[in-house]
């Protein structure tokens, strides 16, 4: 699980971090891709972001942003690191 988290958090620091954008400017796209990239099946990975992008904090840009800008999982708070973790369970095949 935790292998997986870390994987999750380099591909959403990637994806939001990595081209100067705003976080705002990443979309849930790219962290599929990211996901993948990272060795995560196409099927996970849509989930995952489907999760994250569209379940949990899809109104919460805050958060996003904050998932991107971590380095590691502690820097998360624990709801956030439970969510990641939540959403990567549910999805594991």
């Amino acid at each position: 699980m935790l292998k997986r988290f870390a994987t999750t958090i380099a591909a959403l620091t990637l994806v939001m971090g990595m081209s100067g954008c705003t976080p705002a400017d990443a979309d849930k796209a790219d962290l599929v891709k990211a996901l993948k990239e990272d060795g995560v099946s196409d099927t996970e990975a849509k989930c995952i972001a489907d999760a994250l992008f569209d379940d949990k904090y899809a109104d919460d840009q805050k958060t996003l942003n904050e998932i991107a800008s971590a380095e590691d999982e502690s820097d998360l708070p624990k709801e956030v690191r439970d969510a990641i973790d939540d959403a990567i369970a549910a999805c594991k095949q």
